[in-house]
């Protein structure tokens, strides 16, 4: 007869790790469990000073500088440092979207990220506990920005211009506005970028692939906000008004004020030349 195979309780919010079988040591996953938690970070990326709580983690952040991307796309020819990034990837091709809610029905092509993320809406659930205070958060970010208000860093303030952020991950991306650092680099044309999702926006432009498709018509976009902008075609919004004339539009002002002004002005020097001839 088989024995009961023993796990492990976390004395912080009760949860039950795998089996012992299944961990490298009960110290070392205890540990890591508890940063999960108390989102405690002391693993810090030298090149870009972004912390993580594991080191598998960093580990997989660094590849990102190092350009070790070793996987890739047989379709578009997109390069991936994770076989798992590549397999999430080729679901833009495929249109597979796996994982599915079971309370509303809503798909998502990963589980970690996006399907998690979405039942919070359902469950509600708080599965960050603040150590000091005990009260819960429903996300790790949330929590975060919550601990500093026992810590005494409400905010951190840059040097340099003088502008708050709610903790040290966000001014250090910050920074990089004014140290000029690119350290995130595309491998097609070397041109670099100050953050990877900026990165990943451009390699699209190398590879083709455009993962955002309007439902309605079909057609698809390498950007989020192309795709967004594409949609008010669909539906007649036009969100930007114009106070001087009353006209509205689907983009920003930019060209239209200027051409405003420039009428504006050529009415007020007329009004002033007609006033002159009349003086």
């Amino acid at each position: 007869i088989k024995s009961e195979e023993k796990t492990i309780e976390c004395k912080n919010c009760a949860d039950h790790s795998e089996p012992k079988r299944y961990m490298k040591t009960q110290a070392e996953n205890s540990a890591q469990h508890r940063r999960s938690r108390t989102d405690e970070r002391p693993f810090k990326c030298l090149t870009c000073d972004e912390s993580f709580t594991t080191n598998s983690n960093i580990n997989r952040h660094v590849r990102n500088h190092t350009a070790e991307k070793r996987f890739v796309c047989a379709t578009c020819g997109k390069r991936h440092n994770q076989r798992f990034l590549l397999q999430v990837h080729m679901r833009t091709h495929t249109g597979e979207i796996p994982f599915k809610c079971q309370s509303c029905g809503k798909s998502f092509p990963r589980k970690d990220c996006c399907l998690k993320t979405h039942l919070i809406v359902h469950t509600r659930e708080r599965l960050y506990p603040c150590q000091t205070c005990g009260k819960s958060f429903m996300r790790k970010n949330d929590l975060r920005v919550h601990m500093n208000s026992h810590t005494g860093e409400t905010r951190v303030q840059c040097t340099t211009c003088g502008k708050y952020y709610m903790d040290k991950n966000s001014l250090a991306r910050h920074m990089r506005n004014h140290t000029g650092e690119r350290p995130f680099i595309c491998q097609s044309c070397g041109k670099s970028f100050t953050r990877k999702v900026i990165l990943d926006q451009h390699e699209r432009i190398h590879t083709g692939e455009k993962p955002f498709s309007c439902t309605i018509c079909g057609k698809s976009f390498n950007q989020k906000a192309s795709l967004s902008h594409h949609m008010l075609l669909h539906t007649g919004e036009m969100p930007f008004s114009c106070n001087t004339c009353g006209k509205s539009f689907r983009s920003k002002l930019d060209s239209h004020l200027g051409t405003t002004f420039i009428f504006l002005l050529q009415n007020i020097l007329s009004s002033v030349i007609l006033i002159g001839e009349h003086l």
